[in-house]
């Protein structure tokens, strides 16, 4: 729960307008999640804004005995030509969380 946390207050700090001076990595979804995947991460949990604007999706490496290695990528929820997709954390010794996360569930029924 304390990794969630942490993911949450990051990507908090990465839409102040202090932190937009240091550029994240940005570029084309395809690019971007070509670049993640050659690091053996894949695709593990995805989220969208409650705004709906944003799709927010996490990449691991999973493999039994890797350092456990994680990106946090971030792309406009509604892609247009100049949508581009950000890598906004990267890092090692990722934790699988157990139980309820501190977020709102999405109203309705699982499809």
């Amino acid at each position: 729960m304390t990794r969630i946390l942490a993911v949450a207050a990051f990507l908090a700090v990465f839409f102040m307008p202090e932190a937009r001076a240091q550029a994240p990595v940005c570029g084309a979804y395809a690019v971007i999640k070509n670049m993640v995947e050659r690091q053996e991460e894949s695709l593990l949990y995805r989220g969208i804004s409650e705004s709906g604007s944003h799709l927010l999706e996490v990449f691991l490496d999973s493999r039994e005995g890797s350092a456990r290695g994680f990106t946090v990528v971030i792309t406009r929820a509604v892609p247009s030509a100049e949508t581009q997709t950000c890598v906004v954390f990267s890092g090692f010794g990722w934790e699988n969380v157990q139980g309820d996360t501190p977020w709102r569930t999405p109203k309705g029924e699982p499809s």
